[in-house]
């Protein structure tokens, strides 16, 4: 954790500055987030979609009937990382053309073509399902286990295979008689290939979604210039104020994109590169409330930093835009500072050092985001473009104002700022608003006196 003494107030990584010099005594004086999202190949779960899975899912178990995995599975890791911090996991399959699993039962008479069983998804998970028969007295009782866990009980009449119903795992279909018949696998299934054009492909689908931020796993270069680009023209041309979060790259320098460049080593020996460690502050960028700020936040269960920083690499590396991890007196691993990847102040002289800050992006995105909302839900189409309906909208863009001021997303706040005014053309409405965003305590500057 960086400190020392200070001259000026310059200071690049957050700490404690403090001087001792020897004079005369003193006196002393709202929207909800929480949505990521990431593509990866899943052995289970609609091929080419969305899956939208929650925290809660990996703790109670229901993320096996979604994407086929438990929390303790390695593969769950990019998941387990993301909603560690966040409440929600949009997560593309990027899986295509695979098979299904199925077996069929044999059945009490020739006349029967049998009990056939389909997973319901294709995928070599299917692979792991399993169905078990027990009739006793004309009554079947059809059990099913998906990777060793029990996830469905049935009973139905011996001689009626049409009464069994589809679940969460299998479907069933043919006829005939059951009989008791040992626990049987269902075999067959594959995973397939990833879909043509991935990023293209996913950010097709995302773009119809509603989500905060989306870890792009890739290094490669052109899918981090599809990043880039499916951001910017999120943000700029369609109102949906959201970011991505890449690692390592050399280009990004823009307020929607965050850059990561570390990665770490966690207890239990899993190594997390800067490219999986995306889904991380993915997640946790999208469950951060508009006055939460990241810098200082610990990593939980991280032992060590993957490509290390020295403090003036650090220094380099924040001046450039890059998120960094750094290790706390205590030895946690924690994020130096949470900034996004804009860095080219002196280039946009009406967009400052403010704009790279998470925090602040946090809170503008809010404040577009719902007057955007309340725009198109109460007034566009709705309220007669005149002085009366003006003054409708500007008393509520000043009513959700001062509720921000309220939870400490903005200060200082004048309602004189908020102007509603007659456009150019007779259905257009111009407004105008001066906030000050809030920003979180990073930099101490202290000087204290010996007497």
């Amino acid at each position: 954790m960086p400190g020392g003494v200070w001259t000026s107030q310059n200071k690049v990584r957050p700490g404690a500055y403090i001087n001792f010099e020897g004079e005369p005594l003193a006196n002393i004086s709202i929207g909800e987030r929480g949505i990521a999202a990431l593509t990866m190949p899943l052995s289970w779960g609609g091929e080419g979609e969305i899956i939208n899975v929650l925290a809660s899912d990996l703790i109670y178990g229901d993320a096996l009937k979604k994407i086929g995995l438990k929390y303790e599975d390695a593969e769950a890791l990019p998941v387990r990382l993301a909603l560690s911090n966040c409440a929600m996991l949009k997560i593309f399959n990027s899986n295509a053309n695979g098979e299904k699993a199925a077996v069929v039962i044999d059945v009490a008479t020739e006349t029967g073509s049998g009990l056939r069983i389909d997973a319901k998804h294709p995928g070599t998970f299917g692979n792991k399902i399993a169905v078990l028969i027990d009739v006793a007295n004309g009554i079947a009782t059809v059990e099913t286990y998906a990777d060793g866990f029990f996830v469905d009980r049935q009973k139905v009449p011996a001689n009626s295979i049409s009464s069994l119903q589809n679940n969460d795992f299998v479907e069933f279909s043919g006829d005939g008689t059951l009989v008791t018949t040992e626990s049987t696998r269902l075999t067959g299934g594959t995973d397939g290939a990833t879909v043509t054009n991935l990023y293209t492909t996913f950010f097709n689908k995302l773009r119809n979604e509603i989500w905060n931020t989306v870890a792009i796993t890739s290094t490669t270069g052109t899918d981090l210039t599809l990043a880039q680009n499916f951001i910017q023209d999120l943000r700029e041309n369609e109102g949906k104020y959201v970011q991505a979060v890449v690692a390592n790259s050399e280009d990004a320098d823009y307020e929607g994109i965050i850059n990561v460049v570390n990665g770490v080593n966690l207890s239990d020996g899993t190594q997390v590169t800067a490219a999986m460690f995306t889904t991380w502050v993915a997640g946790a960028t999208a469950g951060a409330y508009i006055t939460e700020s990241l810098t200082g936040k610990v990593v939980t269960g991280a032992t060590s930093i993957i490509s290390n920083l020295s403090n003036t690499e650090i220094i380099e590396a924040l001046n450039a835009g890059k998120f960094v991890l750094s290790v706390n007196q205590d030895g946690s691993i924690r994020v130096e500072k949470d900034i996004n990847s804009y860095h080219s102040f002196d280039e946009h002289p009406t967009k400052g050092y403010e704009f790279s800050k998470n925090r602040i992006i946090r809170e503008l995105d809010e404040i577009a985001a719902s007057i955007k909302n309340v725009w198109e839900k109460t007034y566009m189409g709705k309220i007669s473009n005149n002085d009366t309906g003006r003054s409708l909208f500007k008393s509520s863009i000043i009513s959700y104002m001062m509720s921000l001021q309220n939870v400490g997303a903005i200060q200082d706040f004048n309602t004189d700022s908020v102007q509603v005014e007659q456009g150019d053309n007779v259905d257009a409405v111009v407004a105008y608003l001066a906030v000050k965003p809030v920003d979180a305590m990073e930099f101490l500057y202290m000087t204290v006196t010996i007497s």
